[in-house]
């Protein structure tokens, strides 16, 4: 029986499945390719003092919903809102923009991440104020020069009401806390 013809190409996943990054399925979508790579994956493109990865990121922006007593969509959001960079990496904010097509790739990935979970894309904006929250504080506290970053002043004080506080997991930490708080928001048809 012949494939189905899909567009673009396919890549391996951390689990040793197939997804194609320019013809995404909600079937292709599995957990662990989320936490795998998000685990390993450095924010800032690897320029920050330390490491930290966008697993540990995702993780404390999901924590923050929880401890605002947003429901489990949101919930849900906030622990995936960067799932499109396990397929496409984690491309830091200033090159986003000039890269063709990387930002229609990234929301169809969303969409059917989304789909997946079970929430609403894109992002909503209590998220993206939890998203810029957490940048603000990464910049503060990992960056030699955080005080460029003029565009987030201020917003730090949100990330410490609501208890965001950079801890610089290991990998492996990274991949067990994120799949920690997936099981805590996600039905097990999700997490299949």
């Amino acid at each position: 029986m012949p494939m189905e013809k899909r567009k673009g190409d396919w890549l391996q996943t951390f689990t040793g499945r197939v997804i194609w990054p320019l013809d995404p399925r909600p079937e292709e979508i599995h957990i662990k390719d989320i936490a795998g790579p998000l685990s390993k994956m450095v924010r800032f493109g690897g320029h920050g003092l330390r490491f930290l990865s966008v697993a540990e990121h995702s993780v404390l922006i999901k924590r923050a919903t929880a401890k605002l007593k947003y429901g489990p969509r949101l919930q849900r959001q906030a622990l995936f809102h960067d799932g499109s960079e396990s397929i496409i990496v984690d491309v830091p904010r200033p090159i986003k923009p000039y890269l063709t097509n990387y930002k229609d790739i990234e929301h169809d990935i969303m969409l059917t991440v989304a789909n997946k979970f079970e929430f609403e894309w894109p992002m909503h904006p209590n998220i993206k104020r939890l998203d810029d929250a957490c940048l603000a504080q990464e910049i503060a506290e990992n960056m030699r020069q955080a005080e460029l970053a003029e565009q987030w002043r201020g917003k730090p004080t949100l990330s410490s009401m609501v208890g965001i506080r950079l801890e610089y997991w290991s990998p492996q930490r990274a991949f067990d806390e994120f799949m920690r708080e997936a099981r805590s928001i996600c039905t097990p048809e999700m997490l299949a």
